[in-house]
């Protein structure tokens, strides 16, 4: 939990969640270079995080208060926090320094599936699908079909534009499910997968619609709520959630 924790933090002050830098400058502004105090500045970061902003303590640092709430219950639970040394400590920034914007959400299921014993990986079936490997299946299983047919879309004379609307419209209707999506290892490959077909079907249909060089902003309407997973252990599923979340605002 508390590895799932800070990998999330550090993916969101690298994609638009946090502040840029923004736990790195908790870090280095308010612990201890020997690494003594750092478990209790990280439980109480933890601690904001998990509280909406009209609901915190008014005495709060300024430096804490900047922070965004997060929902969904990842920073709800409390457990006993690790102690840290100046080296544990300087490994953290070192981890904060690295750009992880360009990494992929999946992370989180390899880091989660590393970890447990393999007794345990065996009797739970949990086994890490690379992207590679996914696309094999869900290519040929809808993704080629979908292609294909914005393919066909796009050489159109006439009537082009209605098609693309209609076809977009196809897109964010579509429903995924994964009956045992683990750390959400497939649906994650898959709303990119979907999300980038959007896309290039959004900038097609307008990319007409500029005027004296503005560039035309264009957000993708693929929703969470049409991807779905059924897992039988709690942590990788919540894993998968924080995941999907994360792979949506790239």
């Amino acid at each position: 939990m508390f590895l799932v924790r800070i990998l999330f933090c550090l993916f969101a002050e690298d994609t638009g969640i946090f502040s840029r830098h923004q736990v790195t400058r908790y870090i280095l502004k308010r612990t201890n270079e020997d690494g003594s105090d750092l478990d209790m500045h990280l439980s109480k970061l933890f601690q904001v995080l998990d509280t909406p902003e009209e609901t915190r303590n008014k005495n709060l640092p300024e430096i804490l208060e900047a922070f965004p709430y997060v929902n969904g219950a990842l920073f709800s639970e409390r457990f006993d926090m690790p102690s840290f040394s100046s080296n544990m400590r300087e490994q953290l920034l070192e981890c904060a320094y690295f750009d992880w914007g360009g990494i992929s959400p999946a992370i989180f299921g390899s880091l989660f599936q590393s970890v447990m014993d393999q007794q345990t990986r065996r009797s739970l079936g949990a086994h890490y699908t690379s992207e590679k490997h996914i696309y094999r299946l869900i290519s040929p299983l809808f993704l080629d079909e979908l292609k294909k047919e914005f393919g066909k879309i796009k050489k159109l004379k006439r009537g082009k534009q209605q098609r693309l609307i209609t076809f977009q419209q196809k897109l964010t209707d579509l429903q995924f499910l994964d009956p045992a999506c683990g750390c959400g290892n497939f649906l994650i490959t898959t709303y990119k997968a979907i999300r980038e077909l959007e896309l290039q079907v959004l900038k097609e249909q307008h990319k007409d619609d500029t005027h004296l060089g503005a560039t035309l902003t264009i957000e993708p309407l693929i929703s969470l709520d049409h991807f779905h997973g059924i897992e039988i252990a709690e942590w990788p599923a919540r894993i998968a959630e924080v995941a999907m979340w994360l792979r949506s605002i790239r």
